[in-house]
């Protein structure tokens, strides 16, 4: 008489919207890297790298065996996914992490409840946009401020001079100004010339 060993379908068991996410999102059903920021042209730029780490499952008059997960996933070209598997016999104590071999066998110990966690990442491309384009001819649509310098572009004033009163000490000269402090939000370093 022959025993076969049951075929576990982890799909069913796990619950892709219970699990806790770094970087993931599921949308349609799909797991998929979580968009990072999005370009003025609409185009989404999404995270290098994401996981997710499904909810213990108890594997009940199963836990005799379990040698593979049977894995069925699609990613672009650059993109990767590796799945790894923890394994405890009492839920309180897990095995660390091990990643499962390209056919699908686990190499965790055999144990009754099953963490399974899947790890993202991302092709690298490097994109650039202009997030806000600025012309010379455009300064007389902006008022006159202190605070930005209009040359060939427009930016932020980081340097700033003040008068300063010269004094004399027994020791030599001192220098003195008022500085209004609610109009800096730091100030990296003075300089006397």
């Amino acid at each position: 008489m022959s025993s076969k060993i049951p075929v576990i379908s982890i799909n069913q068991l796990i619950e892709k919207e219970s699990g806790i996410r770094n970087n993931i999102s599921l949308v349609d059903n799909v797991l998929i890297l979580s968009v990072d920021k999005t370009t003025p042209t609409g185009e989404y730029i999404y995270n290098e790298t994401g996981s997710i780490e499904f909810k213990s499952i108890d594997l009940e008059q199963y836990y005799l065996q379990i040698t593979k997960i049977d894995v069925s996933m699609s990613a672009a070209a650059g993109n990767t996914c590796k799945i790894y598997t923890a394994t405890s016999m009492n839920r309180v104590t897990y095995e660390d992490y091990k990643e499962i071999n390209s056919d699908g066998t686990i190499n965790s110990t055999q144990g009754r409840y099953l963490n399974i966690k899947i790890e993202f990442i991302g092709k690298k491309d490097n994109v650039s946009f202009v997030k806000n384009d600025f012309k010379l001819e455009e300064k007389v649509d902006f008022i006159a401020d202190d605070n930005i310098i209009f040359d060939d572009s427009a930016y932020l004033k980081t340097q700033y001079s003040n008068e300063m009163l010269k004094g004399t000490v027994q020791e030599g000269q001192i220098f003195t100004t008022t500085i209004e402090k609610s109009q800096f939000k730091k100030i990296d370093s003075l300089e006397v010339n």
